[in-house]
């Protein structure tokens, strides 16, 4: 049987994780991770608002790391 693998990814308020999940065995291979754009938030009236394209570079980052380090590995899904 060929192994799925799965990337996971967290936004979270600080740091943004990402995991390379195995399917079949169950088991995480790999993670990375890196602090959130919180360096450029703005406040508004309901909050803080952040960059959206910051976010996407960090995420860009993050998994080509992964990618990068597992080549071998061939992602069938992204799961946010």
């Amino acid at each position: 049987m060929i192994s799925r693998f799965i990337l996971l990814v967290d936004f979270g308020a600080s740091r943004i994780k990402a995991a390379l999940w195995d399917g079949e065995k169950r088991i995480v291979i790999d993670s990375a991770e890196a602090a959130s754009p919180n360096e450029n938030k703005s406040q508004v009236a309901s909050g803080v608002e952040f960059d959206a394209e910051e976010y996407w570079v960090r995420f860009e980052k993050i998994v080509g790391s992964l990618l990068k380090a597992h080549p071998d590995k061939l992602v069938a899904e992204v799961w946010t």
